[in-house]
């Protein structure tokens, strides 16, 4: 599946640090989507990479939302 266009931009987290609580919700789903990854079959490599993407895009998403 090609990459999606987003109009989200990329945040210096490191001068713009991301709450707690966002930092709490984007692990919440990216364990989600990482248990999803168990139930499909996938690979420990193949889980670590999900959780990894999903909880990156969940922080870049939210800390440019200004959350």
């Amino acid at each position: 599946m090609p990459a999606q266009s987003s109009n989200v931009q990329a945040v210096d987290m490191a001068t713009n640090p991301p709450s707690d609580a966002t930092a709490r919700h984007c692990r919440a789903v990216a364990a989600q989507r990482s248990a999803d990854g168990i139930y499909m079959g996938m690979d420990d490599d193949a889980q670590k990479q999900e959780y990894d993407l999903t909880y990156a895009d969940c922080m870049t998403w939210e800390t440019a939302s200004g959350r």
